[in-house]
């Protein structure tokens, strides 16, 4: 967690003397990012693999190669046989920002709600975390990221991976 805000305090001093730099407004987007998660820890212990979509706005930052996300989307866990909480569903709502450490390479954190239910329990809304890593592509990019929320019970925090694929969908002018 430590590792997160510093990551988020070195991008925003980066972009601090960038202020008087305007960016342009064809470089705000939006896209839509299908995934594959995968249950890290004990997580994995109750449940498969699942799917998920995602919608993301982009909002370029001070300079091109810096930008805030704002993330929303719905995901899904199948659980292994004899899990009585079935199907786990959840609908994260994350800001963060996205950094290009070269042309095609960047690393992004994000920090938001994440909504979750089960076939058990009522719905509940827990803080959440990510960070990952991509290959920008010309039309496309490859995605790759470590999740997490914060239990509501126990402490710590339930961890997943994603892999997927953000397909620009629409320029924001």
């Amino acid at each position: 967690m430590k590792l997160f805000f510093l990551f988020l305090l070195v991008i925003t001093l980066q972009n601090v003397n960038a202020q008087k730099q305007k960016a342009n407004r064809d470089r705000h987007y939006f896209s839509v990012m299908p995934e594959v998660v995968a249950p890290l820890g004990a997580f994995d212990d109750g449940y498969y693999g699942g799917a998920g979509i995602n919608g993301i706005i982009h909002y370029k930052w001070l300079k091109n190669r810096a930008e805030v996300q704002l993330i929303a989307g719905y995901e899904r866990f199948k659980p292994k046989k004899g899990n009585i909480f079935g199907d786990i569903t959840t609908i994260p709502l994350k800001m963060g920002l996205l950094q290009m450490i070269s042309k095609q390479f960047y690393l992004y954190g994000r920090v938001g709600v994440l909504g979750v239910k089960d076939q058990k329990s009522s719905f509940s809304t827990r803080f959440s975390t990510d960070a990952g890593l991509g290959l920008s592509l010309k039309k496309m990019a490859l995605d790759i990221g470590f999740h997490g929320w914060l239990r509501k019970s126990g402490g710590g925090f339930t961890n997943y991976f994603s892999a997927g694929v953000v397909l620009p969908f629409r320029r924001l002018n």
